[in-house]
């Protein structure tokens, strides 16, 4: 049965890659093709840090570093493809476990001045590799000011699907900081 929903993961994993490619093509064709200055394409760079919150007596830290491509529909609305590299530091046993995740992120921006927006940042990410599995389900809250620095606040469920042989790791529900800076964003 464990072996089963480890191949449904990496299928949801497939198509999660599968779905980004055809976004980032379609949003490229797209802004080519239109000449309104409120479709445009954009490179988000962040850094995240967190930790768990009860962890059942196992502390856990995270820290990412993150790269997204997105294409942005309107002034609201935008869709971004993050790849990231994230380090799990495991108190209880003294080890690390890192991985790459790749995923799909939206974009809202609830409240869209000239020099600061807020932005409501849903995102779903998959692992990328063999030795630790995981999914992690986002929700951030993302405060852009003069047109690129960003920083925020967000909460991360992580859910293990497979784990090392030697370690069992255990979901986890984070809280988490972000800083980063966004390129060829007019608002």
């Amino acid at each position: 049965m464990r072996k089963l929903l480890c191949d449904v993961y990496k299928f949801k994993g497939v198509c999660l890659v599968a779905f980004a490619l055809i976004c980032t093509i379609c949003g490229a064709q797209a802004q080519e093709s239109k000449s309104d200055k409120s479709h445009y394409m954009s490179f988000t760079a962040l850094t995240r840090a967190g930790s768990a919150i009860a962890s059942q007596g196992n502390r856990f830290s995270m820290i990412d570093v993150e790269a997204s491509f997105g294409y942005h529909f309107n002034d609201k609305w935008s869709l971004h493809i993050p790849l990231a590299a994230s380090t799990g530091l495991f108190y209880s046993n003294n080890s690390f476990r890192e991985q790459p995740y790749l995923g799909l992120s939206a974009e809202y921006k609830v409240v869209n001045r000239d020099n600061w927006n807020l932005a409501i940042v849903p995102k779903v990410q998959s692992t990328l590799g063999s030795r630790w599995g995981a999914m992690a389900y986002d929700l951030g809250l993302n405060f852009q000011v003069e047109k690129s620095v960003i920083v925020g606040l967000g909460v991360r469920y992580l859910d293990t699907y497979k784990s090392p042989a030697a370690t069992t790791i255990p979901n986890k529900f984070c809280v988490y900081a972000t800083i980063g800076f966004r390129l060829n964003s007019p608002k």
